[in-house]
């Protein structure tokens, strides 16, 4: 529940963010964002797993 909560956060940010910097440093951010959120969406799928 707290991972959706975060990824709405972040989203909302980015696109706040959006308006104020340059397109190309918003894909950059906005990619290591969503590999990131991957990265913990995969975590949480190990440890539930055990």
């Amino acid at each position: 529940m707290w991972l959706q909560r975060l990824r709405l956060l972040l989203l909302l940010r980015m696109l706040l963010r959006m308006f104020r910097i340059p397109s190309l440093h918003f894909l950059l951010t906005w990619e290591v964002i969503t590999l990131l959120s991957q990265l913990v969406f995969a975590l949480s799928i190990l440890i539930s797993t055990y």
